[in-house]
């Protein structure tokens, strides 16, 4: 065929034409119309690209949109499967869901009273726990974080400290790190930039736990049958990678040894290990047994021993601390996660936001050295998605929208500056190339964010605390709504849906059952399946966020914009928030 025959080809014409043409089939619906419709439907879906990476139609001007084509596709499979079902495929998304039972307490902490561990928790409202609080605490409370993740261990022992300033103003609360790992790859590399920005700890060393997180988490050196199903509770577990590891690392921890309570995020594979370590051999450890308040930052078998296929052993040991008589106060960082855990291992835990108070509570913090200097230019976050080429064709597109549009005006960044594109100080650069030998990189600064006037934030995850950042710092932020969001798995997966494993039902219990799975491949799942668990992500429930349905929508809103007001209205949420009011 002559390149002749393409003559005034139109892509989306094409894709229009077949969707037109399906729908037609369906006004009396047979089988056989209902097989040529849906091979219509995948031939337009094909079109697209395999993850949809070339589906814009939402930013033109033809009247249906790639979600359409997408559950006209689900509904004849669906029709053809059950004759007696009609092929309903302008079925509409389901509303909101009624959210589970939650509970967002500000100040949860444990802590051990003489002789009797015991967990006491602690709301601003309640007086009983707070004179309780005043009865045993001394003039110090010893804090130790254990975790990989600098911002979300301190966050933990951050509310903690000011759930007991509140309540003792003479008691003095330190908080040590420990486990803040330096890896040399280039996916774990904020993990360094953070602990420099947060600590001021900004030299390339890693301590004993620090060192096995980087080999059994960020490495691979965690065997399938390492344990096996049933190996948590023998009395040879010590003795087996990467457990046996693991007690020594702790062992080499001087924190433990003279702390009060412990205070763990993430990833949650290692709080519940070290919580179990330090609790079962404490003597060999030569640590006391400490309590632990767990703030779940990350899906369960994250970082797990065996993997997601061999890791029964360890999610029984998982639901035995959760619901044991230990002094383990557990809350889930959001619903979703409170949900998945359900799922997996039938035990419901209330949820509690991640609340940045590292923006305001520490020397460091930016809200203590807030510019008042705001560029004219719009911070597009660092996202998986721009390494795929569905990544590539969006920012070109949205350059093009903007060059005509001109939202934003900025000669030295340009009308939205991309997370990849150099720093705008030297220092945000030297803290960059810590331990590495410069070059480009995608991690931006608490100062470079802020200086921003605005945001796109475009998620790589169903809960990311980039986005609690943005808000706690009032950067006007604004995201895809959930009908352009449900694409974004296909081209980057969302880590909270790919550790698939859960414990039988029976284990369970009867009561545990869910319509959607929490954990799924988006390329195959019904985008009804996400379209659910949106609304259970902070992306849903934060007010004042700009949620916008195309790109021309996303130029729109921000041309219109009171973008100091919305900024104003952002500091009341939060400051809301972090008193510990339900919102």
């Amino acid at each position: 065929m002559s390149d002749l025959a393409f003559q005034g080809f139109c892509l989306y014409g094409l894709v229009c034409a077949l969707f037109v043409r399906a729908v037609e089939l369906l006004v009396a619906p047979t089988e056989e119309s209902m097989t040529l419709a849906l091979t219509g439907v995948r031939v337009a879906l094909g079109l697209l690209g395999p993850v949809s990476e070339l589906s814009f139609l939402e930013n033109s001007c033809w009247p249906f949109s790639w979600l359409e084509l997408r559950l006209l596709e689900e509904g004849l499979v669906k029709a053809l499967s059950t004759p007696e079902m009609e092929p309903h495929w302008r079925r509409p998304l389901e509303g909101p869901p009624r959210m589970e039972s939650e509970v967002d307490l500000h100040i949860v902490m444990a802590m051990a009273l003489p002789e009797h561990p015991a967990v006491v928790f602690l709301d601003t409202v309640e007086a009983q726990a707070r004179h309780h609080l005043q009865q045993v605490l001394g003039p110090n409370l010893r804090v130790v974080g254990l975790g990989d993740h600098a911002t979300a261990t301190l966050d933990a022992g951050l509310m903690v400290k000011r759930g007991v300033t509140e309540a003792v103003p003479t008691t003095r609360v330190e908080i040590t790190m420990s486990g803040l790992a330096c890896p040399e790859s280039q996916a774990g590399r904020h993990h360094c930039r953070l602990k420099c920005q947060v600590l001021g700890e900004c030299r390339a060393t890693n301590d004993a736990l620090a060192e096995w997180i980087g080999k059994y988490v960020f490495g691979a050196a965690t065997r399938r049958d390492s344990l096996g199903d049933n190996a948590w509770w023998d009395a040879e577990a010590a003795d087996k990678e990467p457990i046996a590891a693991l007690i020594q690392a702790l062992r080499t921890l001087s924190p433990l040894r003279e702390g009060d309570l412990v205070v763990c995020a993430h990833p949650t594979s290692l709080c519940l290990m070290s919580f179990w370590a330090t609790w079962r051999f404490a003597d060999e450890l030569a640590v006391r047994r400490l309590p632990m308040l767990l703030h779940i930052s990350s899906t369960l078998l994250y970082g797990a021993p065996g993997g997601a296929q061999g890791a029964l052993g360890f999610l029984r040991l998982a639901r035995d601390l959760l619901t044991g008589p230990f002094p383990l106060m557990a809350l889930a960082e959001g619903p979703f996660l409170s949900a998945q855990l359900f799922d997996q291992v039938g035990v419901r835990l209330a949820s509690c936001p991640a609340l940045a108070l590292y923006l305001e509570d520490t020397d460091t913090g930016y809200l203590k050295h807030k510019a008042s200097e705001r560029l004219p230019t719009v911070l597009v976050t660092r996202a998986r998605l721009f390494n795929h080429p569905a990544g590539f064709f969006f920012r070109g597109l949205l350059m093009e929208f903007a060059i005509i549009n001109q939202p934003m005006a900025d000669a030295k960044r340009g009308h939205f500056w991309f997370s990849e594109v150099p720093s705008l100080d030297e220092k945000a650069d030297e803290v960059r190339d810590i331990g590495f030998g410069g070059g480009g990189d995608p991690w931006k600064s608490w100062e470079e964010m802020a200086r921003c006037a605005a945001a796109f934030f475009v998620p790589s995850d169903i809960h990311q605390r980039t986005f609690i950042e943005l808000y706690r710092m009032n950067v006007p932020t604004f995201m895809p709504a959930v009908e352009w969001l449900l694409r974004l798995p296909l081209a980057a997966p969302f880590g909270a849906f790919s550790y698939a494993g859960a414990l039988s039902q029976e284990e369970k219990g009867s009561e545990n059952h869910r319509i959607y799975p929490t954990s799924f491949n988006a390329e195959s799942e019904s985008p009804r399946t996400l379209h659910h668990w949106y609304f259970y992500s902070d992306y849903a429930h934060f007010p004042h966020i700009g949620r916008c349905n195309s790109i021309p929508d996303l130029l729109h809103q921000i041309s219109v914009a009171d973008l100091d007001d919305v900024a104003l209205k952002m500091k009341n949420h939060s400051d809301l928030l972090a008193k510990g009011v339900e919102c």
